[in-house]
């Protein structure tokens, strides 16, 4: 296929449809047949982040090869972005990018997503939690703690014992992530 953006590739059809949740728009390739799909949630349901969470992380625990898979996330996350790249809600992209560099342990990657989205979403608690940890990985503590204090002016009853208990990490990246937070000065 010849070099242009997904947006305007010959090969790529889109629709979307409303559902319960929200907008969903689905993008088929012609040439390879697959069909990626997004969600953009409707307000009133952000508040239901922590079940969305849990759901996050029953798949998680399904899933045997959470590192192997973490580049097949990312890939997907740069496609969402290329079909949507102005979208309102592409902070979520940024997340799910900086979320996937965590886990794949390309930190210096997961700063810059986690920058881009808290620059376009500073309340995006689950995207703080991600670049607070990768800077405490690359040993950027000041920086951390700066978004750490960030983290706790949006969400001031935040603990590292509450947050623990519905983190959709495995164990071993959970306690990783949760000693990186400790570090950066958020209560336990």
């Amino acid at each position: 296929m010849a070099e242009t953006s997904d947006s305007t590739a010959p090969s790529l059809s889109s629709s979307g449809y409303e559902d319960g949740l929200g907008r969903r728009t689905l993008a088929f390739d012609r040439e390879t047949g697959g069909i990626q799909e997004r969600l953009h949630l409707r307000p009133e349901f952000w508040a239901f982040e922590r079940a969305i969470a849990a759901r996050v992380r029953a798949a998680a625990e399904r899933a045997d090869a959470a590192l192997a898979r973490a580049r097949a996330a990312i890939e997907r996350a740069e496609v969402g972005m290329r079909l949507s790249p102005v979208d309102t809600q592409s902070h979520f992209y940024l997340l799910f990018l900086a979320l996937a560099h965590y886990v794949n342990g390309t930190y210096d990657e997961s700063i810059i997503w986690g920058r881009k989205g808290a620059a376009l979403n500073p309340s995006r608690c689950s995207n703080l939690r991600w670049l607070i940890a990768s800077l405490v990985a690359t040993n950027q503590i000041d920086e951390a703690r700066h978004f750490a204090q960030a983290l706790l002016e949006v969400n001031p009853g935040f603990t590292l014992s509450a947050y623990g208990r519905w983190c959709p990490l495995k164990a071993d990246l959970r306690t990783e992530l949760i000693e990186r937070l400790r570090i950066a000065g958020l209560p336990e």
